[in-house]
């Protein structure tokens, strides 16, 4: 199934990830503003229901290499690697692909999360899809902020400026922050960049970064990106400048993970 990608290489992660005939290694570079209607890439999946043995999902129609990457939290080139793809362009629906390593099964595909009767907050935000988020990878309204699990953690805000868009359940499935054009970007923790690319569609440049205890976390709309794929990153590290590629006014959109889920950054992320 043919993806829009080579349609844009202009954008740069978490492959969460998309290719023309090869796969595109953008060097930074600065973007013009593209208008161009969001859709939320987990919104392409049901998980569980596409899910077989917890280990294998069901392509779907519109469904895209870097977008499957995305939505379970690994690397296009793993998955591919995993599934002997020689173009990752060439999905097939009904396809059923590897999404988890042989060796770790369930594990990585579905992770607990400490829960209470607490609802997470929320914005009302414009609609921005004419698809809705996937039942079972929605995000979790019934997760807490847990003081001592932000303390351990111990990550740093990504960007400075204030928010001008809350994480939702329905519609956004994280936060973002607006400031001027060629801000920093910073890593909010150590770990290894998994994607640093322009082919998720409304995500415009991004950065995918993997940490520990399996968390995700994306960087979007950037106007220049100085990290790339495999590489590792500290706590605090510039990976990028603020930009406004595939969105209306510079502004940073920044996405939480883990085992697939969106969850809202603000839990954990520190006061300021």
């Amino acid at each position: 199934m043919k993806n829009r990608f080579s349609g844009y290489i202009l954008i740069s992660i978490i492959t969460f990830v998309m290719v023309g005939c090869t796969v595109p290694r953008p060097a930074p570079v600065e973007t013009r503003t593209v208008e161009i209607e969001r859709k939320p890439v987990e919104a392409q999946f049901k998980r569980n229901k596409n899910l077989v043995d917890g280990a294998f999902y069901t392509v779907r129609k519109g469904d895209t290499l870097y977008g499957i990457a995305l939505a379970f939290g690994q690397n296009w080139r793993d998955i591919a690697s995993w599934n002997n793809l020689t173009d990752p362009d060439k999905i097939k629906v009904g396809e059923k692909l590897r999404v988890v390593p042989k060796d770790v099964g369930n594990a990585a595909v579905s992770i607990p999360l400490k829960s209470a009767a607490i609802e997470t907050p929320s914005g009302k935000l414009e609609e921005t899809g004419n698809e809705r988020a996937l039942d079972d990878a929605s995000p979790d309204d019934n997760i807490y902020r847990d003081e001592g699990l932000v303390a351990s953690l111990g990550w740093v805000w990504p960007a400075n400026g204030q928010i001008t868009e809350q994480f939702s359940d329905s519609n956004s499935k994280g936060i973002s922050i607006a400031g001027a054009a060629g801000e920093a970007i910073f890593a909010v923790s150590d770990g290894k960049v998994v994607y640093s690319g322009n082919g998720l569609r409304g995500y415009g440049n991004l950065v995918i970064i993997k940490h520990p205890d399996e968390f995700i976390t994306a960087y979007a709309h950037n106007k220049s990106i100085f990290v790339k794929e495999g590489e590792a990153v500290n706590k605090g590290q510039k990976i990028a400048e603020m930009g406004m590629s595939e969105t209306d006014s510079p502004k940073l959109l920044f996405e939480v993970r883990r085992g697939g889920k969106p969850l809202d950054p603000l839990l954990y992320l520190p006061n300021r």
